[in-house]
């Protein structure tokens, strides 16, 4: 009997596809044997198949594991347990609330410019009532004696130069200050209580009305991003990420109440 031996074509897969493999630590193993084989509709195929097995795993649910423990430590935060025992000084709860205005503020023209370029009406109005809302925490123009703390103005300028740079990514970097907040409001809601001096405030964000603003937002993205290519979920998911990383030091600069004569010799 004869054995046919078969010719492996000796041009490896596609560099994009490559990396858009390697990027996961469950296929990597795989990836390499099929590299090592040269079998590109193998590499295809295995592609196919991680794509498909992302999309049954919702954005939400995602970004949820893999904030999970930068999460934790905002729920762990000084400032964050204090207002909950209603221990926190006023002093640092009024810089907070002064730091939340000023980002109100350009938050609200942010959204404003999201609006824009959503891709339905639908989207468009949401976007433009968050704007709305936004910029009733601050009415007319801000003082000139007040300046957004450091991290609070990265956490403003990375959420600006996100909208300019796409709508998908624009959206997932705004998402956290609605969807965080809420998250931290529900856990200082659990028997707080009524004679608390924060209690208005954490009120405020645990309200019913709330929860469905929170509640759509998180089915745009989605629903958004189950209709985008892997890359493009993936820079959405970073980008999220990263701004629950600066919602995180939000809280921390409120607690140290940071400024910019404080960090002027940081490196």
């Amino acid at each position: 009997m004869r054995i046919l031996k078969t010719v492996m074509p000796a041009k490896a897969p596609e560099l994009s596809c490559q990396r858009r493999l390697a990027s996961s630590p469950m296929f990597r193993p795989i990836l390499d044997a099929s590299l090592r084989w040269h079998d590109k509709w193998f590499c295809l195929f295995l592609l196919f198949s991680f794509n498909l097995f992302a999309a049954q795993i919702s954005f939400m649910d995602e970004v949820n594991r893999r904030s999970h423990n930068l999460m934790q430590q905002i729920y762990t935060n000084d400032f964050v347990v204090e207002l909950k025992n209603g221990t926190l000084p006023q002093v640092k709860f009024g810089y907070f609330k002064n730091q939340d205005k000023i980002y109100t503020y350009r938050y609200s023209k942010i959204l404003a410019e999201l609006s824009n370029k959503s891709p339905n009406i639908n989207i468009k109005n949401f976007l433009m009532k968050g704007a709305y809302d936004s910029s009733q925490e601050w009415q007319g123009p801000l003082p000139s004696n007040l300046a957004q703390c450091p991290d609070c103005s990265a956490y403003s300028n990375f959420e600006q130069t996100s909208v300019e740079d796409s709508f998908k990514k624009g959206l997932a970097a705004i998402a956290p200050c609605y969807i965080v907040y809420w998250d931290v409001a529900q856990r200082l809601a659990q028997g707080v209580s009524k004679t608390n001096p924060y209690y208005a405030w954490i009120e405020r964000y645990a309200n019913p009305h709330y929860k469905g603003e929170v509640e759509h937002l998180e089915q745009l993205l989605n629903e958004i991003a189950l209709a985008s290519s892997y890359e493009e979920r993936e820079d959405m998911i970073q980008f999220y990420l990263r701004s629950v990383r600066y919602e995180y030091l939000f809280w921390m600069s409120a607690y140290n109440m940071a400024t910019w004569e404080t960090t002027k010799n940081v490196q």
